[in-house]
């Protein structure tokens, strides 16, 4: 990165200086989705972040920034930021908001294999916030960046915010 500009060629996807694509090679390696959205919520399809990576962020105080420690354990490796072939509903309702996902795998001879569902549930009102995920990814070949035997993967988080004035409370178990 030149950090003298404010845009890294990491954050692109694509390294302008090497005419290169980034992210694992994807054209598309951050966020590429179409969708519909209304009073109902959300429908989207795509590759897009999980609902367990986005509930977890609601209750990381860097935000799952790349270097936070519930940032490593929940977001870029265990539930995985981004997953290909997603369809994803998200809706509002009150002081309750609900998540649900399904990757479909793309192996060929089965949708199942390699496939990843999800859901959250989150609940706001004034200073309080809670939140809970449960995510299952079939066939995991790897664990935190090291191959393990092929099993699947299943991730759980509850957390929680409190504010009072200019100071938040940040608390997580996964």
């Amino acid at each position: 990165c030149d950090w003298s500009s404010d845009v890294c060629s990491s954050d692109l996807g694509f390294s302008p200086d090497a005419g290169q694509s980034l992210q694992g090679n994807r054209l598309f390696g951050r966020k590429a989705y179409v969708g519909l959205q209304g009073d109902f919520g959300a429908v989207t399809l795509g590759r897009q972040f999980t609902v367990i990576h986005e509930v977890i962020a609601s209750y990381d105080a860097m935000a799952l920034a790349n270097l936070a420690i519930v940032g490593f354990q929940g977001g870029n490796y265990t539930g995985g930021v981004r997953q290909d072939n997603m369809v994803k509903y998200a809706g509002k309702f009150g002081g309750f908001t609900i998540a649900a996902q399904h990757a479909f795998g793309e192996q060929p001879g089965s949708v199942a294999r390699s496939s990843s569902t999800g859901g959250s549930l989150t609940y706001a009102t004034g200073p309080f916030m809670v939140a809970g995920g449960y995510q299952i990814m079939k066939d995991t070949t790897s664990y935190y960046g090291v191959t393990v035997p092929n099993s699947d993967q299943k991730v759980w988080t509850l957390g929680g915010t409190y504010t009072a004035g200019p100071a938040t409370i940040y608390r997580s178990e996964e």
